[in-house]
């Protein structure tokens, strides 16, 4: 399916607004469901997302695994590693991926190689201003 770079408040240095791959996804808990959006970042190793999800959604980080990432500037951030259930729209299949959460303020969801590059195919077409996901095999035989 082909997908459209969504527009952001941000600039690039040449003063355009800087255009994102960006989802909506549904993500699916004991409590409630939400619907969001996430960035598809090829540069995130785990898919990330601000602690306010896990919250909303009934996940309990008290006895998480902690795990700290270094991001840009070498700064550690420190996460609780969970599972998050979610669909991304447009697609039936559900998946459940490794999520590492944290309360840093300029994280929202990062949909990172783990996982999600794994259950979809993805192909950044920028030039054109469009991505293409397809699933993959590994969850078209789920």
């Amino acid at each position: 399916m082909k997908f459209q770079y969504t527009s952001t408040i941000s600039t690039n240095t040449k003063g355009k607004l800087t255009k994102r791959p960006i989802v909506e996804l549904e993500l699916i808990g004991e409590k409630e469901n939400i619907n969001t959006l996430g960035l598809i970042d090829s540069g995130a190793d785990t898919t990330m997302m601000n602690v306010e999800y896990a919250k909303v959604l009934g996940i309990d980080l008290s006895s998480a695994n902690k795990k700290e990432f270094i991001g840009i500037g070498h700064s550690k951030v420190t996460t609780f590693i969970s599972s998050v259930t979610m669909k991304v729209k447009y697609f039936d299949k559900t998946i459940t991926t490794p999520v590492a959460f944290t309360d840093s303020p300029s994280v929202d969801i990062l949909l990172g190689q783990e996982d999600f590059f794994e259950y979809f195919r993805i192909k950044f077409e920028k030039d054109h201003n469009t991505f293409n996901l397809s699933l993959s095999p590994k969850v078209k035989n789920l």
